[in-house]
């Protein structure tokens, strides 16, 4: 028994002994513990001119002593052939001198006291540099100029896919040699260049601040870029050709011929003379000069003759920019017609011999061709024909054109339109004169429109008479418009 133990202890060392000495001998070729310096979490880039800044951190821009990452006591950067350490581990990185526009590739570590790197973070970017401004455009600026004074601006604005505009500034020389600055913030930007010599070459410096884009995205930088231009200011006569006086609307038969005019939309335009031939007396016509005021919007014409061979002769009057010297435009003419649509406003209706339509007279003048209409009596039952209305002109004119509408969306009704001329609102008046008459071709409602031209006889006539004798659908009748012609 007791040898039995002591064989077994004998056992017990030989096998240590021999353990021992087999991992003595594979110690030298087991690797070291690699130990590494705490890593940043990312790279992002952002860049600026000639710049990029590099955030490393997801807690943000934190300062310094905020920053641990394990046994990291430093920053090193490497691109290209570059090496730069900083002795603190910083949260961002503002990298500057990247003059060249193409990719930079950065590697970013942590180095711990004794010179150890952690896993780098890497990131690869170009920069904005000096190529890119100079392969920016800016809008042309409008430039609208008198002899003397110019103004500049740009109407769609100056913001474009290629920057965001802040502001800018110029300045010019005047006519004395003295420098003129000024400046601007937004992008509603307009100035004047003031005091100049006629006919004169105009250098303005014009220095943009913006900040640019790179595929879309806003760099850091604010830049200022500069874009001059020059231009000519014209001589008087040159600009007095570019001026357009007041324009007129149209030419109205209101009791008396009335011009209508376009409001003023331009500042410099101070006022318009027109010039005319007055027959008030036709043994004896005047030459006529009447001056219209900005705030006019009709002038009464006493006198005028109306025609192919007759017309108006236009000139406004304009006080340019920076000039207290005014300058009036040369003279247009404007032909007036030898028919007028007459203005309608006033009208009445003082006969109809029966009525179940839309009120009058408003019906028949509110422009509304096919919607609102007188209509022939139908509550009582079916009023006969022929069906008369006389309408009040207001005054006497020579009428050479009627226009008549009926009802579109429904039965049409109305067939034969006779037309006549007096100056009685009294239907059976003795003075009626038949003028002219049309009928619509047939009862489709998209036949809508009947014009009757009236030949010239030389009558001059207050009121017109409208009698209907027949109709398509019985007794049934409408019409939508009565608009009518005259001629001079």
């Amino acid at each position: 028994m007791k040898k039995t133990i002591y064989l077994v202890w004998l056992a017990i060392i030989i096998a240590g002994s021999a353990c021992s000495d087999m991992f003595d001998n594979v110690k030298e070729f087991a690797p070291k513990e690699t130990v590494y310096s705490g890593k940043f979490d990312y790279a992002n880039a952002t860049i600026g001119y000639e710049r990029v800044e590099i955030d490393l951190l997801e807690a943000g821009r934190i300062p310094t002593s905020a920053v641990q990452l394990g046994k990291a006591r430093k920053t090193r950067i490497e691109y290209d052939d570059k090496v730069i350490i900083i002795d603190s581990v910083r949260s961002w990185l503002n990298i500057t001198g990247l003059k060249q526009s193409r990719l930079y590739k950065f590697k970013i570590y942590t180095l711990d006291e004794h010179g150890n790197k952690s896993v780098p973070v890497e990131v690869s970017t170009i920069p904005f540099t000096i190529d890119d401004v100079q392969a920016l455009t800016v809008a042309t600026p409008r430039i609208i100029s008198s002899p003397w004074v110019a103004g500049i601006d740009w109407p769609d604005g100056l913001t474009s896919t290629m920057f965001d505009f802040i502001g800018l500034s110029y300045s010019y020389l005047d006519k004395n040699g003295k420098t003129v600055t000024g400046s601007y913030t937004g992008d509603s930007v307009k100035f004047q260049i003031e005091n100049q010599q006629a006919e004169a070459n105009v250098n303005v410096s014009v220095k943009y601040k913006i900040i640019p884009r790179k595929d879309g995205k806003p760099i850091l930088d604010t830049l200022e870029i500069e874009k001059p231009f020059t231009f000519s200011l014209p001589t008087v006569e040159k600009y007095k050709e570019t001026l357009v006086s007041r324009q007129i609307r149209s030419v109205d038969d209101k009791g008396g011929i009335y011009i209508i005019w376009e409001p003023v939309n331009n500042e410099t335009l101070k006022r318009t003379i027109i010039q005319y031939d007055d027959y008030s007396n036709p043994d004896n016509p005047q030459k006529k000069t009447v001056t219209v005021q900005n705030q006019d919007t009709t002038t009464k014409v006493p006198g005028i003759k109306m025609g192919k061979e007759n017309f108006i002769t236009i000139q406004s009057v304009f006080l340019p920019y920076g000039s207290d010297e005014e300058v009036t435009a040369n003279p247009k003419k404007y032909n007036l017609p030898s028919t007028l649509r007459l203005d309608r406003t006033d009208w009445t209706v003082p006969y109809v011999s029966s009525s179940d339509g839309d009120p009058l007279p408003d019906a028949l003048f509110d422009d509304n061709l096919y919607g609102t209409l007188w209509h022939s009596g139908y509550k009582n039952g079916p009023s006969s024909l022929p069906h008369i209305l006389v309408i009040d002109m207001k005054n006497p004119v020579n009428i050479c054109q009627i226009d008549v509408t009926r009802r579109n969306w429904d039965l049409p009704d109305t067939k034969t339109v006779e037309c006549y001329a007096g100056n009685s609102e009294d239907p059976e008046d003795a003075g009626w004169t038949l003028i002219g008459k049309n009928a619509f071709p047939d009862d489709n409602k998209l036949n809508a429109d009947l014009t009757i031209q009236i030949p010239d006889r030389n009558l001059s006539s207050r009121y017109l008479k409208l009698v209907l004798p027949d109709s398509f659908r019985g007794t049934a009748c409408n019409i939508g418009e009565v608009i009518v012609y005259a001629r001079y």
